[in-house]
């Protein structure tokens, strides 16, 4: 993608599996609400982090603070994000029932907000997670619907922009629609904050839970879904974790003993480390140097076996941000480990974005979902995750 398009991220957390009671008449683009790219002042159309009804803002400025300072650069430098008030939603996710790993599913709203320039949007994605409970779910649903009668269009063929918005002006549907979603969520019910943000070739990846022990929620860096893939969190004190079955999990702490995991498959300088020994005669290598590169080669082996074994690795096991790290480590491989990783494909990948997927050399050859520029480009995924919402929706 080059330096000037436009990206929209589409809502890529949670499975959905069952639901709770709605009326019927909800189609794709009702249950995942992707905005246009405004054709007047973003501060008027769009709605930002501070944006609150009587549940309090959908993220607070303290929270944004815990999630900016955990953001590092090439050099572990504390580094950011853009300001806080460039952040705005530009899509929404009603889910009756999100996938928990070990417990049941719960209804929630998922947005995604991204920060703006002056023509369209960056790659640095926040993915904030509301739970509600079933009355409140269907309390929403029940009122949306409504809304949604209100206002008739056409059935959209496919997922794709909500055709009720209108580029030109924040109609009275988009304001009633905002409105149903800010009585719903706010600091009451926040569950989860993602991030995922790209700086150069780099990716960053952050998933913190939300503790509502104090008045104002507070922001914890935790492990990704289910446990397992390639999972990794950038952070100071950051580690990645492989498949507790390798019964490897490697955690190298910043600034003590070989350099840790983490910098060696996001950061290009330490990568050329990885390159140096793996190019060396492995019998002048040290006691250190062998043991790293072997956990650094076995973590890329499992890697591999996420990206290629479509049965144990699918859409409703395998976190987003496992895809991206998979594939990235997987992208590093090639070149580190040739005999053992070269030519390989990704058919879990191909199979869940084919339309987005890229076999570009940089070190994260995924494309995020979304859109580019003003041309849906939505992933195979989340289209069908999207109709399986609505027809869940649909069937009560």
């Amino acid at each position: 993608m080059t330096k000037g398009s436009v990206k929209l991220f589409s809502l890529i957390l949670g499975f959905t599996l069952s639901g709770h009671l709605a009326s019927a008449g909800f189609t794709d683009s009702d249950v995942s609400v992707l905005y246009p790219i405004a054709q007047i002042a973003f501060e008027d159309y769009y709605l930002g982090l501070s944006a609150a009804k009587a549940n309090g803002e959908l993220l607070s400025q303290n929270q944004y603070k815990t999630i900016n300072d955990l953001v590092i650069d090439n050099n572990g430098s504390v580094s950011g994000l853009a300001g806080y008030n460039r952040f705005k939603v530009l899509s929404i996710r009603i889910d009756p029932c999100s996938f928990r790993p070990q417990a049941p599913c719960e209804p929630e709203i998922r947005l995604v907000a991204q920060t703006h320039h002056m023509v369209g949007f960056n790659e640095s994605a926040l993915h904030l997670v509301y739970q509600l409970t079933s009355n409140e779910f269907d309390q929403l649903t029940r009122d949306y619907q409504k809304l949604l009668d209100l206002h008739p269009v056409p059935t959209a063929p496919e997922l794709g922009i909500q055709p009720r918005f209108s580029v030109d002006e924040k109609n009275d549907f988009q304001k009633g629609f905002e409105n149903l979603i800010l009585q719903s969520i706010g600091q009451k019910n926040i569950y989860r904050v993602a991030l995922m943000s790209r700086f150069a070739d780099e990716w960053v990846f952050m998933n913190l839970d939300a503790d509502h022990s104090s008045a104002e929620p507070t922001l914890t860096p935790a492990p990704f879904p289910h446990g397992h893939g390639a999972t990794m969190q950038i952070f100071r004190g950051s580690e990645f974790t492989t498949d507790p079955n390798l019964n490897s999990s490697v955690n190298f702490e910043p600034n003590t003993g070989f350099p840790n995991i983490v910098g060696d498959l996001m950061r290009k300088q330490r990568l050329l480390t990885a390159q140096e020994l793996a190019l060396k005669d492995p019998t002048t290598l040290n006691a250190n140097e062998t043991q790293y590169l072997d956990r650094y080669e076995k973590i890329h082996t499992f890697a591999r076996d996420m990206m290629t074994d479509t049965q144990r690795f699918n859409r409703f096991n395998t976190d987003c941000f496992s895809c991206h790290a998979g594939a990235q480590a997987l992208k590093f491989s090639q070149r580190l480990f040739a005999d053992n990783f070269a030519n390989q494909s990704f058919p879990f990948i191909e199979a869940a974005w084919p339309s987005v997927y890229s076999t570009d050399e940089k070190p994260n050859s995924i494309i995020a979902f979304g859109y580019i520029n003003q041309e849906p480009s939505v992933s195979d995924r989340t289209r069908q995750e999207s109709q399986e919402v609505a027809d869940k929706l649909n069937s009560l």
